[in-house]
């Protein structure tokens, strides 16, 4: 484990515990739950924006049965249990090694954190017996509130509700809001798994035997320290001079900024941008709250994905970045399209040091960079795809780099662009669900971040069957999240289907040769998707 008394990054002496369980119990003290001791602590960076997840389960077990095994993935996944604590006293002087401003505590599981993460359990309004469905969870709010607002640095990551019904012993829900700032999708779902193994083994002896978890501690250390190595120059230069200019350089801010704030971010007291004056009003009717919106899935099948990447090379994930550029131009009438995407991180080749194993962090190991594309003169659509692949590669080269470090080689008229597009749009390619879990069922999956739109793009198989042929169908879905405040729902509906109508229009082998400035985004075949997140 990554003992209290590493000295955190600091040119300064060792903090100690008292200091750090002071420091800790301030912010547990804030929900009011009773404070715990840290057992842990590792450096993280300060996060410019709210993003919180809130995710709902049909688990096929009792209720002490899920709350030991929620216990037992806790144990495991130390992230899980932290709490996020910001320096109270000035950093060292006299230079040496960066100071971290804010750091995670990983608590110690006794019962008082128990206590504090996971709510009591909650009884069901309406009967459920196990021939019917689960009751719908969504009036189920953890920690009070209905988006997550109090799961916010500095404080606990997390919370989590065990839900149960009387009339169906068999089964209960399990509703969790977190922030994005202690895990990634590869990591929640290692906590998930360590969960439902818990609750199939049934307590047997192989439980006692599983290989101990990584502990997040050093790659957290890593992470923080190496803008400080000669390496990350490489990725400031790399990153500086794909940027420099962007001001000047054709490129649009879309979505448009009708109101004061992003999402729910300038109510929870983050960066107010200028350009925005109207007041926070939701952009129909019957809203009474400007928190945004998600969890809307739309989905269109993509019958030539498998061939695309056959034949030439090019990832359906590409496929759907080069859709979002398109899309971007056509909505901004610029001659460039500028967005931040989230970076997996983890298949980085000879960035991280040996030893260290990307693929086993049990956290966060997401990167955010620019997207900044335009279309060039005549260019095929197989050429702007392949193109696209290339500029990817590069990016997700040198996505471990250090944002301020950027900011400093670019122009004021540069910074001021890219801050004023940084919350407008988000891409992000989500890796394949993991499927198998005998006891768990995913029933709601919503995301919420301080953005006008983030597009969540996965690929879905589905089994068609035909006369006496079985074919496999590869949807393409994109989870919506927006800001109503900025666009109606009739807005993103339309913008999010002439994505979907781009991608499979880019990813036909009939229009390889066409100029991509020819793209259809015609999306006739577009549906709401209800299936598994």
């Amino acid at each position: 484990m990554w003992r209290l008394c590493f000295p955190l990054a600091t040119s300064g002496p060792p903090r100690s515990c008292s200091d750090r369980a002071r420091e800790s119990n301030t912010h547990l003290c804030r929900p009011g739950k009773g404070t715990s001791r840290p057992a842990d602590a590792s450096p993280t960076r300060t996060h410019t924006c709210s993003r919180t997840h809130r995710h709902e389960y049909v688990v096929r077990a009792s209720k002490e049965g899920l709350r030991r095994a929620l216990v037992h993935g806790l144990a495991r996944n130390e992230l899980m249990r932290s709490v996020s604590v910001d320096r109270t006293e000035p950093a060292p002087s006299g230079g040496g090694s960066p100071v971290a401003k804010r750091w995670y505590a990983v608590m110690k599981l006794d019962e008082r954190m128990e206590h504090l993460l996971i709510d009591d359990e909650v009884p069901l309004p309406s009967p459920a017996h196990a021939q019917q469905p689960w009751p719908d969870m969504s009036a189920i709010k953890s920690s009070d509130e209905e988006d997550g607002a109090r799961v916010q640095p500095p404080g606990p990551m997390s919370y989590f509700t065990i839900v149960h019904s009387s009339d169906d012993p068999t089964r209960c829900g399990l509703v969790y809001t977190m922030h994005h700032c202690i895990f990634d999708m590869m990591s929640l779902g290692m906590f998930i798994a360590d969960i439902d193994e818990h609750l199939c083994s049934g307590h047997v002896a192989r439980h006692a035997v599983l290989p101990p978890p990584a502990s997040y501690g050093p790659y957290a250390v890593w992470r923080f320290l190496y803008p400080s190595t000669e390496q990350h120059q490489a990725h400031v230069d790399s990153n500086a001079d794909r940027l420099a200019g962007i001001a000047d350089g054709g490129g649009g801010m879309w979505p448009p900024q009708r109101a004061h704030g992003w999402m729910r971010g300038n109510d929870a007291g983050w960066e107010v941008y200028a350009d925005a004056g109207a007041r926070r009003v939701p952009l129909c009717d019957d809203a009474t709250k400007s928190i945004g919106r998600s969890g809307d899935f739309f989905a269109l099948a993509m019958p030539n994905l498998a061939q695309l990447r056959a034949q030439h090379g090019v990832s359906a994930s590409k496929v759907a970045k080069a859709a979002q550029i398109l899309v971007n131009m056509r909505r901004s009438g610029a001659r460039q399209a500028v967005f931040v995407g989230a970076e997996g991180g983890r298949m980085v080749k000879g960035v991280a040091p040996a030893g260290l194993d990307l693929l086993a962090v049990r956290g966060p190991v997401v990167e955010l960079s620019w997207t900044r594309m335009g279309i060039e003169a005549d260019e095929t659509t197989l050429d702007f795809l392949q193109r696209v692949q290339r500029l990817q590669a590069q990016q997700s080269a040198h996505a471990h780099c250090s944002e301020a470090a950027v900011m400093a080689r670019l122009s004021d008229n540069d910074v001021a662009f890219l801050r004023q597009c940084a919350p407008r749009q988000v891409f992000n390619w989500a890796p394949p669900a993991q499927r198998g879990h005998a006891r768990i069922t995913l029933t709601k999956f919503e995301g919420r971040s301080d953005f006008g739109i983030s597009w969540v793009f996965r690929l879905v198989r589905e089994q068609e069957q035909e006369r006496e042929t079985q074919q496999e169908s590869q949807l393409l879905v994109v989870e919506a999240s927006w800001d109503t405040c900025q666009l109606s729902e009739d807005e993103m509906r339309e913008c999010t289907c002439e994505l979907l109508g781009a991608a499979r229009w880019l990813s036909d082998p009939n229009n390889a040769r066409r100029p991509v400035a020819e793209c259809s985004f015609d999306s006739s075949g577009c549906f709401r998707y209800t299936g598994p997140p």
